[in-house]
């Protein structure tokens, strides 16, 4: 981050960091891909990932978080939405 009088200016690096780009899509979701693959709520998410403190890798607005962790904690909601 560099700042000339009034502008600032920040590398491409910093800025795609910041929104999440860098990272391996494959292997994080999203907030909202976990709400609509697993038919839950935000509040409801969130109260399931303190309990089993899933780590979170926020990029700027962006939460990201392990997809193998969630899946592994979650699997119960598919069967779930299956019997449905």
């Amino acid at each position: 981050k560099k700042k000339k009088g009034s502008i600032t200016y920040v590398s491409k690096r910093h800025w795609d960091d910041a929104r999440g780009i860098n990272l391996n899509q494959n292997a994080y979701y999203t907030i909202e891909q976990i709400t609509e693959k697993y038919q839950i709520s935000r509040n409801h998410l969130f109260c399931v990932l303190r309990d089993n403190a899933i780590p979170r890798i926020k990029r700027g607005k962006f939460i990201y978080l392990p997809k193998e962790e969630v899946e592994q904690t979650l699997a119960y909601r598919l069967d779930k939405i299956n019997k449905i």
